[in-house]
């Protein structure tokens, strides 16, 4: 009748244990794809602050997003990070946008 029968303790723990060697692949997986994605990341992140630090002469450096000058390298990546934030997530998430794909 469709019915299923009971499954003997034994049979029930192979279950058990086969589930949770599943599981414990699939978490190790997503964790592989987390690093690989971080990353990927780190590196759009990075470019795009390379890619907006124009560098005009020595101790010179422009932010090509505002025209902004700054005295220092460090300073367009902040400046960077407060007021092209928006910008910055948007390069992030293309970075990670395929991870799950990928799962």
């Amino acid at each position: 009748l469709g019915m299923a029968l009971p499954l003997s303790s034994e049979e029930w723990c192979a279950d058990l244990t086969k589930s949770a060697q599943l599981a414990k692949e699939y978490v190790a997986k997503m964790g592989d794809l987390d690093r690989v994605y971080r990353a990927k990341a780190g590196e759009a992140v990075e470019a795009f602050y390379e890619e907006n630090t124009v560098e005009e002469g020595p101790g010179r450096f422009l932010c090509p997003l505002s025209g902004k000058r700054f005295k220092g390298k460090e300073f367009v990546r902040k400046h960077i990070d407060n007021k092209h934030s928006e910008q910055l997530a948007a390069v992030k998430e293309r970075a990670l946008q395929d991870k799950y794909l990928d799962a």
